[in-house]
């Protein structure tokens, strides 16, 4: 019998890394899922993000919601958590949160065998290990940056996957081509 998959994007974490390496986030986040997942049959996909200020940073606000807009036309469930402003600094709030709660009431409700977790988020943790107690495998994969090599989330999980540059160009729809 196929194991049936729910993946959980942190969306913060996952932007930084993809645009952090010069590529683009217009991709078929979808088939990268569906690529991650390897033999298991994807159920849902939820993507966890927040929304850029809107009086500060509006056309970065216009492309969160163009995002999220390309996502939720993917078949994602974009969940939206909340920005809080430090001083000058903007700081994403409630991400990690949503993401556990979801995960784990999806984990108790039956909905998956596996989750696969998008994440270097180390307060992800307990909810991974919660997961894990209602006797569901959790699958955590993420890049491995060379200045920042660790990934807490590598020791709390079942399975661990690099997430690779060319598995992301793999499923990019446009956008700017990096060298490595």
């Amino acid at each position: 019998m196929m194991s049936k998959v729910n993946a959980y994007i942190d969306g913060a974490f996952f932007q930084d890394g993809v645009r952090g390496q010069g590529m683009s986030m217009r991709m078929n986040l979808k088939a990268l899922v569906e690529e991650l997942a390897g033999d298991g049959e994807v159920g849902e996909i939820h993507y966890f993000m927040n929304l850029s200020s809107e009086v500060q940073y509006p056309n970065r606000r216009k492309n969160d919601e163009k995002l999220m807009a390309r996502y939720e036309d993917q078949g994602l469930t974009v969940h939206i958590g909340r920005t809080e402003q430090k001083a000058q600094v903007f700081v994403d709030r409630g991400v990690d949160t949503r993401l556990s709660a979801k995960m784990m009431a999806d984990a108790y409700a039956d909905k998956f065998d596996t989750a696969l977790v998008i994440s270097r988020r180390p307060d992800l943790e307990p909810a991974i290990t919660a997961v894990r107690e209602a006797g569901k495998t959790v699958n955590v994969s993420f890049f491995r940056f060379v200045v920042d090599p660790t990934n807490e989330l590598e020791e709390c999980c079942d399975n661990y996957a690099v997430l690779t540059n060319e598995q992301v160009i793999r499923h990019k729809i446009e956008g700017p081509q990096p060298n490595f």
